[in-house]
């Protein structure tokens, strides 16, 4: 498979013979990044310079910079969001921690938006080592998927556990699995602060 916005094997590759092979894994990535401009292909050219950023960290900035500004106009956040992270590392490693502080602190609220949980707790470690704030009251109710938004509004309703799983047809440990999920996507501790997040 040629097309890399199709089957982005070679950044998967690129990363995995980044330890062992470095020389290769360059090519591999500088050849996605060549198919990608072919094909038009913006989201994949992102991810491509991304590869080549993680293959040769001491020159890392400028094509995580490149790549920031590529993905920023294709609407994928999650991809935007690792790209910006990885910036902000990158100006971390050169010793500029105050020009980190702004594409971590955008990509910390595009991971909230996608609901990425690790990546947000990278980069919330990342922040905080250069002193950037996070705000731990935030309430992200579009971290909640579909399934998870209707338990929670069910809940911040009142209905109990069991009354959720009649009406939603689900089984009660279901429900209290995702009724747990959804207080940790929402940082929230109860019923109560459901209800303020997601109202």
């Amino acid at each position: 498979m040629i097309n890399p916005s199709i089957c982005p094997w070679r950044f998967d590759l690129a990363a995995a013979l980044g330890g062992s092979a470095p020389d290769e894994a360059r090519e591999i990535a500088t050849t996605g990044q060549r198919w990608a401009d072919r094909f038009g292909a913006p989201v994949a050219s992102g991810r491509a310079l991304r590869a080549i950023a993680a293959l040769s960290p001491d020159s890392a900035v400028e094509p995580l910079e490149e790549s920031a500004r590529i993905l920023r106009d294709t609407g994928n956040r999650l991809e935007y969001a690792h790209t910006l992270a990885g910036l902000g590392s990158a100006l971390i490693r050169r010793g500029h921690a105050d020009d980190a502080r702004a594409p971590l602190s955008t990509a910390l609220a595009l991971a909230d938006e996608c609901g990425a949980l690790a990546l947000r707790a990278a980069i919330t470690q990342q922040l905080t080592s250069v002193g950037g704030t996070i705000d731990t009251r935030r309430r992200r109710s579009d971290a909640l998927d579909p399934t998870h938004r209707r338990v929670a509004q069910l809940a911040a309703k009142g209905l109990s556990e069991s009354e959720i799983a009649n009406d939603m047809v689900l089984g009660l440990n279901t429900v209290t699995t995702l009724l747990r999920e959804a207080y940790d996507r929402l940082g929230a501790t109860s019923r109560a602060e459901v209800r303020d997040a997601i109202t």
